[in-house]
Protein backbone atom coordinates (compact mmCIF):
# COMPACT_ATOMS: atom_id res chain seq x y z
CA UNK A 1 0.00 0.00 0.00
CA UNK A 2 0.93 3.34 -1.08
CA UNK A 3 1.85 5.76 2.09
CA UNK A 4 -0.25 9.36 1.94
CA UNK A 5 1.71 11.98 3.15
CA UNK A 6 1.38 15.79 2.71
CA UNK A 7 4.03 15.89 -0.18
CA UNK A 8 2.18 13.26 -1.92
CA UNK A 9 -0.88 14.86 -2.20
CA UNK A 10 0.83 18.67 -3.05
CA UNK A 11 0.32 20.11 0.10
CA UNK A 12 2.30 21.27 3.23
CA UNK A 13 2.12 20.83 6.94
CA UNK A 14 0.51 23.64 8.00
CA UNK A 15 -1.51 25.15 11.19
CA UNK A 16 -5.38 25.93 11.90
CA UNK A 17 -6.86 28.87 12.78
CA UNK A 18 -6.80 30.38 16.25
CA UNK A 19 -10.04 29.53 17.07
CA UNK A 20 -9.02 25.54 16.19
CA UNK A 21 -11.69 25.21 13.20
CA UNK A 22 -10.47 22.82 10.37
CA UNK A 23 -11.91 20.88 7.27
CA UNK A 24 -12.07 17.50 7.12
CA UNK A 25 -12.32 15.89 3.22
CA UNK A 26 -12.99 12.07 2.60
CA UNK A 27 -12.57 10.70 -0.45
CA UNK A 28 -13.16 7.40 -1.27
CA UNK A 29 -11.13 5.61 -4.44
CA UNK A 30 -11.66 2.58 -6.13
CA UNK A 31 -9.30 0.89 -3.59
CA UNK A 32 -8.99 2.84 -0.65
CA UNK A 33 -10.70 5.37 1.55
CA UNK A 34 -8.83 8.84 2.42
CA UNK A 35 -9.69 11.89 5.25
CA UNK A 36 -7.37 14.86 5.21
CA UNK A 37 -7.73 17.64 7.51
CA UNK A 38 -6.90 20.88 6.22
CA UNK A 39 -6.25 24.35 8.22
CA UNK A 40 -8.26 27.19 7.19
CA UNK A 41 -4.91 28.22 4.35
CA UNK A 42 -4.94 24.75 2.74
CA UNK A 43 -2.46 23.02 4.49
CA UNK A 44 -2.27 19.85 5.71
CA UNK A 45 -2.73 18.60 9.26
CA UNK A 46 -3.50 15.27 9.62
CA UNK A 47 -4.59 12.46 7.33
CA UNK A 48 -5.28 8.55 7.34
CA UNK A 49 -5.65 5.83 4.48
CA UNK A 50 -7.72 2.63 4.61
CA UNK A 51 -7.48 -0.14 1.88
CA UNK A 52 -10.88 -1.43 0.43
CA UNK A 53 -11.93 -4.84 -0.31
CA UNK A 54 -12.65 -5.60 -4.13
CA UNK A 55 -14.12 -8.90 -5.08
CA UNK A 56 -13.95 -10.28 -8.79
CA UNK A 57 -17.36 -12.61 -8.55
CA UNK A 58 -17.15 -13.41 -12.28
CA UNK A 59 -14.68 -11.87 -15.23
CA UNK A 60 -14.86 -8.54 -15.93
CA UNK A 61 -17.13 -7.64 -12.57
CA UNK A 62 -16.21 -5.66 -9.44
CA UNK A 63 -17.76 -5.63 -6.40
CA UNK A 64 -17.38 -3.45 -2.84
CA UNK A 65 -19.35 -3.94 0.43
CA UNK A 66 -20.72 -0.81 1.29
CA UNK A 67 -20.61 -1.42 5.10
CA UNK A 68 -17.05 -2.00 4.47
CA UNK A 69 -16.80 1.66 2.49
CA UNK A 70 -18.72 3.48 5.33
CA UNK A 71 -16.94 2.04 7.80
CA UNK A 72 -13.48 2.88 6.46
CA UNK A 73 -15.00 6.70 6.00
CA UNK A 74 -15.70 6.65 9.34
CA UNK A 75 -12.56 5.33 10.59
CA UNK A 76 -10.08 7.46 8.38
CA UNK A 77 -12.41 10.27 9.33
CA UNK A 78 -11.50 9.68 13.68
CA UNK A 79 -7.78 8.89 12.80
CA UNK A 80 -7.05 12.24 11.02
CA UNK A 81 -9.33 14.35 13.45
CA UNK A 82 -7.50 12.63 16.33
CA UNK A 83 -3.96 12.80 14.81
CA UNK A 84 -4.48 16.56 14.14
CA UNK A 85 -5.92 17.07 18.07
CA UNK A 86 -2.70 15.17 19.62
CA UNK A 87 -0.64 17.25 17.37
CA UNK A 88 -2.17 20.47 18.77
CA UNK A 89 -2.12 18.72 21.95
CA UNK A 90 1.79 18.73 21.85
CA UNK A 91 2.20 21.75 19.79
CA UNK A 92 0.78 23.84 23.11
CA UNK A 93 2.56 21.57 25.36
CA UNK A 94 5.97 22.62 23.91
CA UNK A 95 4.81 26.46 23.75
CA UNK A 96 4.48 26.09 27.81
CA UNK A 97 8.12 24.49 28.17
CA UNK A 98 10.05 26.40 26.36
CA UNK A 99 12.37 28.74 28.06
CA UNK A 100 12.69 32.55 27.29
CA UNK A 101 13.70 33.69 24.05
CA UNK A 102 15.48 36.82 25.36
CA UNK A 103 18.03 34.69 27.24
CA UNK A 104 21.34 34.21 25.06
CA UNK A 105 23.57 30.95 25.72
CA UNK A 106 26.72 31.04 26.74
CA UNK A 107 29.37 28.46 26.22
Amino acid sequence: MEVLTADRIGGTMAGETKDGRVILALDQGTTSARAIVFAADGGVLSLAQREIGLDFPQPGWVEQDPLEIWTAQRETAAEALQQQRRRRHRRGRHRRHQPARDHHRVG
